[in-house]
């Protein structure tokens, strides 16, 4: 599913794809919340226990609750929850970046690419090209691998038949 933002930064629409359990526990919400308010005060997607748009202060507070629940609240960096933003802008550029990466080195345009292009080695060269090349710091290197370990994660859960590439770049040190 593909969710639109309306109006979000900068009074710009955007898109947002949803897995299929995001989109199954979004679905539930929209029920409950259906039943919950007839006549909602906002048309805004998530509402507070009045029914009006739910505030960044409400959000803030679920959000310490769950990192709370979660067993977060003394990991350091605590991490926000305008973190999450950044995490997925981070993973979208990552990607945009290793797609390039590898089209430069084999001359397959991203859509002819297949997973076993992003074994080990080539993700060590695409990590040393960021560092050398783009000029980004080991902190910079770090999110990025960090991105791609958990892209290979999901992999590794989806398609079992790929688990010895997946372990390949899930065995890069961070620096």
């Amino acid at each position: 599913a593909l969710l639109t933002l309306r109006e979000a930064k900068f009074g710009q629409s955007r898109y947002v794809p949803l897995s299929l359990s995001a989109t199954s526990a979004l679905e539930g919400y929209l029920r409950d919340r259906a039943r919950a308010f007839a006549r909602p005060k906002s048309c805004a997607l998530f509402l507070n226990r009045q029914g009006q748009r739910l505030t960044y202060r409400q959000a803030r507070g679920t959000f310490a609750t769950l990192r709370r629940q979660l067993g977060w609240q003394n990991q350091q960096p605590r991490p926000r929850l305008h973190d999450l933003r950044h995490t997925l802008a981070s993973y979208r550029d990552t990607l945009r970046l290793l797609l390039a990466f590898v089209e430069q080195k084999t001359a397959r345009p991203p859509a002819q690419q297949t997973l076993q292009d992003w074994n080990g080695p080539t993700i060590l060269d695409f990590l040393d090209h960021l560092e050398k090349q783009r000029g980004c710091q080991t902190r910079t290197r770090n999110v990025r691998l960090a991105a791609l370990r958990a892209f290979m994660r999901y992999v590794s859960e989806q398609a079992p038949d790929s688990l010895a590439l997946a372990s390949q770049v899930l065995a890069i040190p961070l620096k």
